[in-house]
């Protein structure tokens, strides 16, 4: 309901995911990354940020320690060498351990 309030479309999902991929891989090629390197190897981390959701969505579940009695999502992102490279959202009452990146 809310892709039609905002007209977005597969094809245009699509191809803003295209220019965010071809826009990252031109800032990987920056040689500034190349001094975040620790003993010739690619620094990397995965961190999980908490958003509560206004709607019901597939992910969103409970999780009274971070959203009282309201719903939540995590962001799982894995970052090498301060690019994000891979994300993943999982509910907020699911450990993350099983979802590392």
């Amino acid at each position: 309901m809310l892709c039609k309030l905002l007209r977005i479309t597969l094809f245009v999902l699509k191809l803003s995911g295209k220019q965010i991929e071809q826009s990252l891989t031109r800032i990987a090629t920056f040689d500034l990354f190349q001094h975040f390197n620790i003993n010739e190897k690619i620094h990397s981390s995965s961190d999980g940020q908490k958003f509560e959701t206004r709607f019901q969505t597939t992910n969103s579940r409970y999780s009274p320690k971070y959203f009282g009695l309201k719903k939540g999502i995590v962001a799982y992102t894995l970052i090498a060498n301060h690019i994000p490279v891979n994300a993943r959202i999982i509910g907020a009452n699911e450990h993350a351990q099983p979802f590392r990146l």
